[in-house]
């Protein structure tokens, strides 16, 4: 009597950009164990089980195996490896919650059965499932769970293998742990990359043990994810480069040199892992490494070999067995028949779409002429095998490229046909949101190209309907690599925005012909322009952050009474391709708004340039060319409307590269003013994350941090700031519930226990700090000359009995890099980020005096009128510099500004 069969099979990747996943395949086709008193129809619906898999319907398999499981229930030798076929059938089919149910099933039945070896083995198929689902740490626990230990957590895959000798599972184990930490990416507060170098260690351990046995398939597949590993490297550092090229910091060059190294680095693994693969004749792992070799042989300037290695998988394709990986495998050799660029020493300011290249993957760009019939050949047959295997997620993707290539060609009929088809094939699988709003999206750019704007508007609104689904699962992806959610996700919202303000255009030009139904339709496009557009401001904040559980909207309703009561407008301004559009929300709730007419990169150079002017404080008298040209054209259109509202106090709640300047400063030539002496001005990255309170003046309790003395921080020095004891002693004076860490003092564990032992209104910390393109790179200056992260900080505050008490978190002494928006990111999510109701914070680093001078001030209204808004009280402080003898120029009051809850 035949025993039970187990099914063993390759992962193939979820997604479009080819991700290859450790696999352990530990046994293959085995084989075991005899049943025992199971009656016939048991054994006959396993080998039909087998036997449907065998030809590819994987479905079919799945249901023979779910009927056979009940009759071997008191057969655990049997019924484990049913339990095992089923897990890898789910994951073939894309069923990964499933899978991982019935791999916890089956750990648990190895453990009845006191197999510890399997246990092992199978806790590491768990986390290879787990990985494929994204879950990278609940992977990392299974695998080992101590990350900063030499020892795995006892009863971890490795654990168990170091234990038993078992080298195999111990190299199973590595790779899939190398594997999830490369997938993951680093902390929130580690340094880009450090995610991928701590997979490079697991990897290059397995590396070692494969070699040791001797195993060929083991020594492919981690020489494929180290080749991956350094791919991921080079990405950081090409992006890296382009945000250094940006803020002209001189660390560009070396930046792209180090991706070029990493690209040098992946090619290498991969040729020998190609090499590997052809001698062991198998075309699947050599297909996937000939794929991921073409990209960097591009970047490296090796054209003709990019081309020979796109030839050699075309030809290789034939040979694989068909599969899901087979699919989209066709799908990544479609795009890279367009060859990528090389990456050059210097070059000019990189563009998304220049990124998204050096990056290894195509966003929309659209087929070139030479190569469009192949790739239509190529799309077509790969429809095929996948509805041979009834893959509808794999067919998805393939129609959907297929309609872009027809929207491309502004063929809209075809382009429409076939992006149903994948909307179609999409929604039979509910796991497959993450491609549904692509095709929602693709709907929508084609029927906008058709001018059906109204079915083109219902389509983006569905598109981003979906998107907020599994937006959370998108931000939290690879946190090393996060900028491509900006790459990939941010036109969505813009492109939406877009349509909508185009037509409240047309109505607003109606409804001058008081036509009272155009008006209330202007003002409700008006309302979802608005809710689109904070919607992406507060995902920009998660995924900078990497924390889509602190960062969380509360109801925009909450500010409109306020507003209305505190006479307060809203400025919000939207950056698009051509011009930029800036709405005014009035105290009344009606909502204006005005098209700047210049594209993002000319804006980009104004503002630029307006930021650079406030800062140099060489001339005695300031020069208000720029600051009168940002004033025409974000304040001077609504100057009757706002005279007529009684509007006191301006909240900005700013775009792109208009976060990285003060608006206080813009300068009106009528009445010869800078814009804080006519209006209260504050700033909030989003109204859906801003909680409008009156602050709570009674029992202000001050926490005062600070470090005067010169310091060296990881070999960056920073100057004294002599003023800041002054500071800290005045601040003091004027509460005196103040406690005070100065210099030495203040170190990241008194920090923690300050905040455990009492609750503090007030958080003020007066030392060096910047705002990084990366999070791990935004940071604060201690006494004994190390980092506070400003994830650490919004630990400190979270994990304290004040925990969500804080009302204000002033930082005086911090800075942004002046045409980095994404820094400028960091810097307007600081308050919600840290825990704290609002935030001031400097733009520059002003000279301490004047920091000092504001700070006082700052706290002397606010002390001294109960009747005073931290608006106000900061307006106060700041035209007392600005009318003063001294400091009038910009670059001393200017760079000040109030972040979050203004009341």
């Amino acid at each position: 009597m035949k025993s039970l069969r187990r099914i063993a099979f390759r992962r193939s990747r979820i997604r479009w950009v080819l991700v290859t996943i450790f696999l352990s395949s530990l046994l293959c086709c085995l084989w075991i164990g005899q049943g025992k008193a199971i009656s016939q129809d048991g054994r006959l619906l396993v080998q039909k089980g087998v036997e449907q898999y065998q030809k590819g319907n994987v479905q079919n398999a799945i249901a023979q195996w779910e009927a056979a499981l009940p009759l071997y229930q008191n057969n655990l030798n049997d019924r484990v490896v049913i339990l095992e076929n089923l897990a890898r059938a789910y994951q073939r089919v894309g069923n990964i919650e499933q899978a991982i149910a019935r791999w916890s099933e089956v750990v648990s039945t190895y453990r009845r059965l006191n197999n510890p070896l399997q246990v092992g083995r199978m806790l590491t198929e768990q986390a290879q499932a787990s990985i494929q689902l994204g879950q990278y740490q609940e992977a990392i626990v299974l695998l080992c769970n101590a990350p900063q230990e030499k020892a795995c957590t006892p009863g971890s895959s490795l654990q168990i293998a170091r234990t038993l000798s078992d080298r195999t599972g111990e190299v199973a184990a590595l790779g899939s742990l190398g594997e999830a930490y490369r997938l993951r990416g680093g902390e929130r507060d580690s340094a880009a990359g450090s995610g991928n170098r701590q997979a490079g260690e697991y990897l290059e351990q397995g590396l070692k043990v494969a070699r040791e046995i001797q195993n060929s398939q083991f020594i492919t597949a981690l020489l494929n994810s180290l080749g991956n590993n350094a791919l991921n490297l080079a990405q950081i550092n090409y992006r890296r480069a382009n945000s250094a090229e940006l803020i002209g910091n001189g660390e560009a060059n070396e930046l792209r040199q180090g991706g070029l190294t990493n690209d040098q680095e992946a090619l290498k693994r991969f040729q020998e892992g190609i090499t590997l693969a052809q001698q062991q004749r198998d075309s699947t792992n050599q297909l996937r490494m000939l794929i991921s070799s073409i990209a960097p042989a591009y970047r490296t300037g090796n054209s003709q070999s990019a081309l020979a290695l796109t030839q050699q998988a075309l030809a290789l394709l034939n040979q694989v067995p068909d599969s899901q990986e087979k699919v989209y495998a066709t799908l990544d050799l479609t795009r890279l028949l367009q060859p990528i660029p090389a990456v050059q020493p210097t070059t000019e300011q990189s563009s998304t779409a220049r990124l998204v290249q050096l990056g290894g993957s195509f966003g929309n760009q659209c087929y070139s002429a030479t190569v469009e019939p192949q790739s239509l050949q190529l799309l077509e047959n790969a429809v095929s095998i996948a509805q041979r295997i009834s893959d509808p997620r794999s067919e998805s993707f393939v129609w959907g490229e297929l309609g872009r290539i027809y929207e491309c060609r502004k063929d809209y009929r075809q382009a429409l046909d076939r992006t149903q088809k994948a909307r179609l094939t999409a929604e039979q699988n509910l796991r497959a949101k993450d491609s549904l709003y692509l095709w929602e999206w693709q709907t929508a750019r084609i029927l906008k190209a058709q001018g059906q704007l109204p079915a083109a508007i219902a389509a983006y609104d569905k598109a981003l309907a979906t998107l907020k689904e599994i937006r959370a699962d998108l931000l939290n992806a690879n946190r090393d690599l996060q900028f491509d959610f900006r790459d990939a996700v941010d036109p969505l919202y813009r492109q939406a925005v877009e349509l909508r303000l185009a037509l409240a255009g047309d109505q607003k030009i109606t409804s001058t012909k008081q036509n009272s139904k155009a008006t209330i339709s202007t003002q409700k496009n008006l309302n979802t322009v608005l809710e689109t557009i904070n919607d992406l401001r507060l995902a920009e904040l998660q995924n900078y952050f990497g924390n889509d559980c602190i960062i969380v909207p509360v109801s925009r309703e909450r500010v409109s009474p306020v507003a209305q009561k505190e006479r307060t407008a809203i400025v919000s301004s939207i950056v698009l391709d051509d011009r930029t559009a800036i709405i005014m929300q009035l105290p009344d709730g009606r909502q204006e708004f005005h098209w700047i007419d210049v594209n993002r990169e000319t804006l980009r150079r104004e503002v630029i340039d307006y930021r650079l002017k406030l800062e140099d404080d060489s001339e005695i008298v300031f020069e208000p060319s720029q600051s009168i040209k940002l004033y025409n054209w974000i304040i001077a259109p609504f100057e009757t409307v706002l005279k007529q509202s009684e509007t006191k106090t301006l909240v900005f709640v700013q775009d792109g590269i208009l976060r990285n300047v003060p608006m206080s400063a813009l300068y009106n030539s009528k009445t010869q003013k800078f814009l804080i002496e006519e209006f209260v001005v504050a700033t909030t990255p989003s109204l859906s994350i801003t909680e409008v309170e009156v602050f709570d003046r009674n029992n202000l309790r001050v926490l005062a941090l600070g470090v005067s003395n010169a310091t060296e921080v990881e070999n960056q020095k920073f100057i004294p700031l002599e003023y800041v004891t002054q500071e800290i002693q005045r601040i003091a004076a004027k509460i005196p519930q103040t406690t005070t860490l100065l210099n030495q003092d203040f170190t990241r564990d008194r920090l923690q226990q300050a905040l455990k032992r009492q609750t503090y209104s007030i958080l003020h910390i007066a030392t060096h700090g910047q705002f990084g393109t990366e999070p791990s790179d935004t940071f604060l200056v201690t006494g004994d000359s190390r980092r506070l992260t400003i994830g650490e900080l919004e630990r400190f505050i979270r994990n304290a009995p004040s925990r969500g008490q804080i009302d204000l978190l002033a930082l005086t002494a911090c800075e942004t890099a002046v045409g980095d928006d994404r820094s400028a990111l960091g810097l307007a999510g600081v308050a919600v980020q840290a825990g704290a109701r609002s935030a001031l914070a400097s733009l520059w680093s002003a000279d301490d005096v004047t920091a000092a001078e504001v700070a006082v001030q700052f706290y002397a209204s606010l002390v001294s009128n109960s009747g005073i808004s931290k608006a106000e009280a900061l307006q106060s402080a700041q035209i007392k510099v600005l009318r003063g003898q001294e400091r009038t120029h910009p670059s001393y009051w200017a760079p000040f500004i109030l972040i979050g809850n203004w009341l």
